[in-house]
């Protein structure tokens, strides 16, 4: 008697399958290390807007807008700004490793600003007689754009 081993042969919709969750897999870990930029506003007497775009789509764009678009921003910036601008670079790559802070608090009798550096996050609030807005800036995608801004070699 002669035994004939049985050959297991992958179903071509079971190679698919991992094939399919292997790629989300490894596409889904950058989109979600760039976080999500969300941008709410609510207005007291008009509708309310909630955006929410993800990170990496921002630094693509940033990379896809001609320079000259950001030559025109840098001239509108001034030479005020650009002396500055190695200082923000600075700051921008060090935000985020600082724990989270309470940055920057404004008041004035109609409007209050606040800043935060919430986890991997810069939190942006404003809030006025009729409005209320509401920013989450991942900080990567800010020093991505940062770095565009600033001056090219």
């Amino acid at each position: 008697m002669t035994s004939n081993p049985r050959r297991i042969t992958p179903r071509p919709w079971a190679v698919g399958l991992l094939v399919g969750l292997a790629l989300i897999a490894m596409l889904s870990w950058p989109i979600a290390s760039a976080g999500m930029l969300r941008v709410n506003v609510d207005e007291a007497d008009g509708p309310n807007l909630n955006i929410f775009i993800p990170g990496i789509l921002v630094n693509l764009a940033v990379h896809l807008v001609p320079d000259r678009v950001f030559d025109d921003i840098r001239r509108e910036m001034g030479e005020e700004t650009a002396k500055w601008w190695p200082a923000i670079e600075e700051a921008c790559r060090h935000l985020e490793n600082c724990p989270d802070a309470h940055l920057v608090d404004v008041e004035t009798a109609n409007e209050t600003v606040l800043v935060l550096k919430r986890g991997r996050n810069l939190l942006i609030n404003v809030d006025s007689g009729n409005e209320r807005v509401r920013v989450a800036l991942p900080v990567k995608v800010m020093g991505s754009v940062i770095r565009k801004l600033g001056p090219q070699d």
